[in-house]
């Protein structure tokens, strides 16, 4: 029979990876567009708009929309800006998103 414990001795490549600096950058990076695309869905839901209503709002389309809420896609600034107007977005929003620390999130309430 063999023994399991050999395996302890292989190298864990997702565990080298993850000590990257690259690494942690497109991590966080995925994270923030993951976090961005469920704080819009929530607040698009919440105040009963669909996607292509808010496309329309906001001069896109439905397929950005989509991409942006489904993390596919970088969201131009100016994009983000007309989504935010929209989604009437608070610091806590921001705060979600972001995992502001508080004195940063002291900083946006004011």
């Amino acid at each position: 029979m063999k023994n399991i414990n050999n395996r302890k001795t292989q190298k864990d490549s997702m565990a080298e990876a993850r000590k990257s600096k690259i690494f942690k950058k497109y991590s966080r990076e995925a994270r923030e567009r993951i976090n961005l695309g469920v704080e819009i869905y929530n607040a698009r839901v919440a105040l009963n708009i669909s996607q292509q209503e808010l496309a329309k709002i906001t001069k896109t389309t439905q397929k950005m929309i989509s991409n942006i809420e489904s993390a596919n896609v970088d969201v131009r600034f100016s994009t983000l800006n007309k989504i935010k107007k929209a989604l009437n977005f608070k610091a806590e929003n921001w705060a979600r998103i972001y995992s502001f620390s508080l004195e940063e999130k002291k900083a946006l309430s004011n």
